[in-house]
């Protein structure tokens, strides 16, 4: 699996803000500021944004977001 830089992230969470809750965006955007997390978090958190942005399953939707809402936390 690929390393996916704060950059990819910030790109991936452009194309999915529209569908996520504004406090998630800006607790991604503050967590990425702040170095918050360490690269297996970042990979996890590029693929659920990439779940939403491909309108994966519903219960895969669902995860991804709670996976997300906890991270923010």
């Amino acid at each position: 699996m690929k390393d996916h830089p704060a950059e990819d992230i910030l790109e991936k969470l452009e194309d999915v803000q529209d569908q996520l809750e504004a406090v998630l965006v800006e607790g991604i955007k503050e967590g990425l500021k702040e170095s918050k997390w360490d690269q297996s978090k970042l990979n996890e958190l590029f693929h659920a944004l990439k779940k939403i942005e491909k309108r994966a399953s519903e219960e895969e939707r669902v995860n991804a977001l709670e996976f997300i809402k906890q991270l923010v936390a």
